[in-house]
């Protein structure tokens, strides 16, 4: 069985960065967004059961959930999210552990989930949780750099997620990532090499 390590951290903070560098060493990623975009694309099973919750209007044209309109109704109404979560949550958690059992045969799993800090994310296969972690103000700053993004949106999607100290409190490993990448790179390495250790 893998050594799976779990990753996470708030937006802003670099988890994706770190993400795509462990891939990069050789590293398969199990990525629980990825997972759940394709559940809700074209045809998806996620797609289907939003139709069959929600409505047809909630499905675009191409067959899709229509992340625009889904997004703008979860945030102002908390019981959308709710049954929102209710009908998803179950067909990702399938997905992910299939994909666990699928690279049942490599030593070293990354599960890239960003809602880590939630209890019902958190899969009975994880061995160490990683947290990738960076002050409010950096995380904003970066944020702001995307394009299109407005300071309105941004902090709004902070205040979404839980306050650093609760997704710190499930970490095993922390990676506080406020200088360039490639001390982020660094550490990662580092870590890599130690998660290694444990699978001989």
């Amino acid at each position: 069985m893998a050594l799976i390590i779990g990753l996470t951290g708030g937006i802003g903070a670099g988890k994706s960065t770190a993400s795509a560098f462990l891939a990069g060493l050789g590293v398969p990623v199990v990525d629980a967004d990825g997972i759940s975009r394709a559940l809700t694309g074209p045809g998806g099973r996620g797609s289907a059961a939003v139709a069959e919750a929600f409505g047809s209007g909630m499905i675009d044209a191409s067959g899709a959930m229509n992340r625009a309109a889904m997004r703008e109704l979860v945030f102002r109404d908390p019981d959308a999210l709710r049954r929102l979560e209710a009908v998803l949550h179950p067909l990702i958690g399938e997905e992910i552990d299939a994909s666990f059992e699928k690279h049942s045969d490599s030593p070293l799993v990354i599960y890239d989930c960003p809602l880590l800090w939630r209890a019902n994310f958190r899969r009975p296969a994880l061995s160490r949780i990683l947290v990738i972690d960076a002050s409010d103000a950096v995380r904003l700053e970066r944020i702001l750099s995307r394009p299109g993004m407005t300071r309105e949106t941004a902090t709004r999607m902070m205040a979404a997620q839980p306050p650093r100290s609760e997704i710190l409190r499930i970490a095993d490993d922390v990676i506080v990532n406020e200088d360039d990448e490639a001390s982020l790179k660094e550490r990662l390495t580092v870590l890599h090499k130690f998660w290694m250790a444990q699978t001989r």
